[in-house]
């Protein structure tokens, strides 16, 4: 296949897919190796574009170059400092040596911690910060360690406990893989969103199944 056809199938994807129709997501293909620019509204829909574009066997690797678009007004060395903070006031981090860039929106965390369990929670700090339009999670966790599952949904719980906006009482978790299955009930629609939306902020999260279901009033 060539370049110009695998576009026009990667395009063909996108494009087909009711959940994605609205955005204006550009296709650069080089050499089989796909490149995805534009703006998404939420986290999910670029997990979303990312894994349908991998799922075409012709595919090489997927360069990721979505965008959220930014809420808030903050500054780059704004971003910055708030991200710091909140790393520093976290009584779950320990030892760790991380530093902290942002250019436009665009967050890169490097350094190193101890924890995976850190190096998740240091990802899902950055995430919550308002202006963040994405974030490259590079800590190294030294000594390397493998994640687990249950890991996981121990970290997503913390971070449900850590959401104001989510009662973790309310809500059951399963991991399989990099997938997570959300069941249980929602008070709103904005709570099932936040709830879907720290997961997808969770390193090593690639895809959530959303099965909740919101209380009728």
């Amino acid at each position: 296949m060539t370049d110009s056809e695998l576009k026009r199938a990667v395009e063909t994807v996108l494009h087909g897919d009711v959940r994605l129709r609205g955005h204006n997501i550009r296709v650069d293909v080089d050499a089989g190796s796909v490149a995805l620019h534009g703006e998404v509204e939420q986290l999910a829909e670029k997990r979303l574009a990312i894994n349908l574009v991998r799922q075409l066997r012709e595919v090489g690797e997927v360069r990721d170059r979505l965008r959220l678009p930014p809420s808030s007004e903050f500054t780059d060395v704004q971003i910055v400092q708030h991200i710091v903070d909140a790393l520093i006031q976290d009584p779950n981090l320990h030892e760790q040596q991380v530093r902290v860039a942002s250019i436009d929106g665009l967050v890169t965390l490097t350094g190193w911690t101890n924890s995976l369990e850190e190096k998740r929670l240091m990802g899902l700090a950055g995430w919550w910060v308002p202006g963040v339009v994405d974030l490259d999670n590079r800590i190294e966790v030294i000594p390397a360690q493998p994640g687990h599952e249950g890991d996981l949904v121990d970290i997503i719980r913390l971070a449900f406990e850590k959401d104001v906006l989510v009662d973790p009482s309310l809500i059951g978790v399963k991991a399989q893989g990099n997938a997570v299955t959300l069941v249980g009930t929602a008070r709103s629609v904005e709570e099932r969103m936040a709830a879907e939306h720290d997961c997808y902020y969770i390193w090593g999260v690639e895809e959530v199944h959303n099965l909740l279901r919101v209380q009728s009033i």
